[in-house]
């Protein structure tokens, strides 16, 4: 499936920024149609900020491709959506019973991660996008501009947790005129939570090297 990265920017006190997905997109008919030039040699394509660095040992004037490794990764999805293993039964969290109906056209997701050695710390990274963007299964990515560095404490207790401790996500689906978010108890239709845990002393890594595993959260 071809795929762009696209970025959804919130404002909520300028704390929250979008995740990145993978959507599925198609070519104009015409390029004559949108007023726009044919590709060239050296402007082949529509370049997006932060994704395109001109590389010094060639020409000043060719830009190179930069790819961004994640900080944080998962996969969101209904588990009602999925293969059923006749043996398994699925249970419903809680106080979760009597679940709000999702509205696909208003509500919002909202991920957070927090360190899995303090879960009931500070969040250290955050999205928020419209529901009705949204295709599920959901793969999602998180960059450093996730990253609440904003708030007090936050860059010090990422810094000692992404090499050293697995790190917890969370989605919730919520109202988009919540009073908070992410949104209480009362206010969340949908909520799952996944453990992104940190892999070490695997064949082929180095000494001191690590991967970080995407999480899988079900949504309930």
């Amino acid at each position: 499936m071809a795929s762009i990265q696209q970025t959804y920017p919130v404002s909520d006190a300028g704390a929250w920024s979008g995740a990145t997905s993978a959507l599925s997109t198609s070519p104009s008919s015409s390029v004559a149609d949108l007023g726009l030039k044919p590709a060239t040699d050296t402007k082949p394509q529509i370049t997006l900020t932060g994704r395109i660095q001109y590389d010094q040992a060639f020409q000043r004037d060719t830009p190179r491709k930069v790819s961004r490794d994640p900080v944080l990764q998962g996969l969101v999805y209904f588990p009602e959506f999925s293969p059923k293993d006749p043996s398994a039964s699925a249970k419903v969290p809680a106080g979760n019973e009597a679940t709000q109906q999702v509205d696909y056209f208003n509500d919002v997701l909202i991920l957070t991660a927090v360190s899995a050695s303090q879960p009931g710390g500070p969040v250290l990274a955050g999205a928020k996008l419209p529901v009705s963007s949204i295709r599920f299964p959901f793969s999602f990515q998180m960059y450093e501009e996730n990253l609440l560095s904003s708030r007090p404490g936050v860059r010090e207790a990422w810094e000692g947790a992404v090499n050293t401790d697995d790190i917890i996500l969370r989605a919730s689906i919520c109202p988009r005129d919540s009073s908070s978010l992410p949104c209480d108890d009362m206010e969340r239709k949908k909520y799952a939570e996944g453990v992104a845990k940190l892999i070490t002393k695997l064949p082929g890594l180095k000494e001191g090297d690590s991967i970080r595993a995407p999480a899988s959260l079900a949504l309930q």
